[in-house]
């Protein structure tokens, strides 16, 4: 064995940087080289099994007559060294010294590399949430919303319910007081959806100042309990927080039968809430106060 070969092998696995996987891959080659192994491969455990990280040559002999080492970290098994002496020869208790030391620092290069995935998948769930959240409300946004729609569609689920919701006078709170107090209203309507309904409904706010509820396995005597519910904390709220009041329309559409699409029931409620709103504001313009009647300025001496 060649002392400055060994040697490497030992700077290698704390000098090299990067991929973790690709250390091993530079420290496999060396140690083998160093050992006069015939063949040294790194195998990591996944969910699906033993998965290839690295060997020394490149193609493996295939596994019959290997020397087969667990690779532990904090006494789990994270993967194997597999080893292939030259003519099957045993290992002197002195060498295995050196096998059980290179184990050790597979083990930590291993740690390295699942740490480095658990952050990766930690970085996907963070983008993930960012692609599907609406970041005023904390509720799921259009995106994920017409992607729920299409999915709902295909797994055909019966009945369905869709609640259609538009928070009136958005426009002219935000035109007139700012639109920190329009947020205010979004804000506050979002969190009283969230108080109504089921954590298995999907509330999303798919436009400025609209919102929608799928509700699946839900019968129209539920969605109409639902809406109830929903009008009910909208006056609790009014009563709590007299300035701005809250104000929204909504509209309600159940499926009957395995013939109709999402779609369509998207269409129904939204006509039903646009229904709701044209009300709404009819009663608004009726509740206003009778403005006086101009009075005639008299002319008699104006013009003289």
């Amino acid at each position: 064995m060649k002392t400055n070969l060994f040697e490497k092998l030992y700077y290698l696995s704390f000098t090299l940087k990067g991929d973790p996987v690709k250390v091993i891959t530079s420290i496999t080659d060396a140690f083998r080289r160093a050992m006069d192994f015939k063949q040294v491969a790194v195998y990591t455990q996944t969910l699906e099994g033993l998965h290839l990280l690295a060997s020394s040559p490149a193609m493996l002999c295939g596994k019959k007559g290997y020397l087969c080492y667990d690779i532990n970290i904090d006494g789990e098994k994270a993967g194997e060294l597999l080893i292939a002496t030259k003519r099957n020869t045993p290992v002197q208790a002195s060498r295995r010294k050196i096998i059980f030391a290179f184990i050790a620092q597979l083990g930590s290069l291993l740690k390295q590399t699942r740490e480095a995935q658990a952050g990766k998948v930690e970085d996907i769930c963070r983008y993930r949430k960012l692609l599907n959240t609406d970041q005023l409300t904390g509720l799921y946004n259009r995106y994920y919303f017409e992607e729920s729609v299409d999915l709902l569609q295909k797994q055909k689920i019966q009945p369905v319910s869709i609640i259609m919701i538009d928070v009136d006078g958005l426009k002219k709170i935000n035109d007139t007081l700012g639109h920190r107090y329009g947020d205010q209203m979004l804000a506050a309507t979002a969190s009283l959806l969230k108080r109504t309904f089921r954590k298995a409904d999907l509330v999303a706010r798919i436009g400025g100042d609209e919102f929608a509820v799928i509700l699946p396995h839900a019968s129209q005597n539920i969605v109409e309990k639902r809406c109830a519910s929903l009008s009910r904390n909208m006056e609790i709220y009014n009563k709590q927080n007299h300035f701005p009041p809250l104000r929204f329309s909504f509209g309600a559409a159940t499926s009957t039968g395995h013939t109709e699409s999402i779609r369509s029931l998207l269409e129904e409620a939204d006509m039903k809430m646009y229904e709701q709103k044209r009300k709404n504001y009819q009663k608004a313009i009726n509740c206003l106060p009778l403005c006086p009647p101009v009075q005639e300025m008299p002319t008699a001496g104006l013009y003289r």
